[in-house]
């Protein structure tokens, strides 16, 4: 009976896991975890042409960094791309490709 708890146990908190991993790929996918606003200050700031949001950044930013927006920029003619990132207790850092 106990082994029967445990693999109950077990499985729960798998479904949770997933349920978790599964939502954070929706907030992503959406661009909820994105900011837009980041990257206007940025294109203000080092007077860049024009920037275009790519989406969710996947792997240019750090592992505390809650928002991660991807961008595309134009500065003198020249096209560059990079990552804007930002968290909740943290300075926005931006990361170029």
């Amino acid at each position: 009976m106990s082994d029967l708890i445990e693999i109950l146990l077990e499985l729960k908190l798998f479904m949770i896991a997933v349920i978790f991993a599964v939502l954070y790929f929706c907030l992503c996918y959406f661009d909820i975890l994105t900011r837009d606003s980041d990257i206007q200050k940025y294109k203000l700031l080092y007077e860049w042409e024009s920037t275009k949001t790519e989406g969710y950044c996947w792997f240019g930013c750090g592992n505390t960094d809650i928002f991660q927006t991807k961008f595309t920029a134009i500065k003198d003619g020249k096209e560059f791309e990079g990552c804007v990132c930002s968290g909740f207790l943290k300075n926005t850092t931006l990361r170029l490709n």
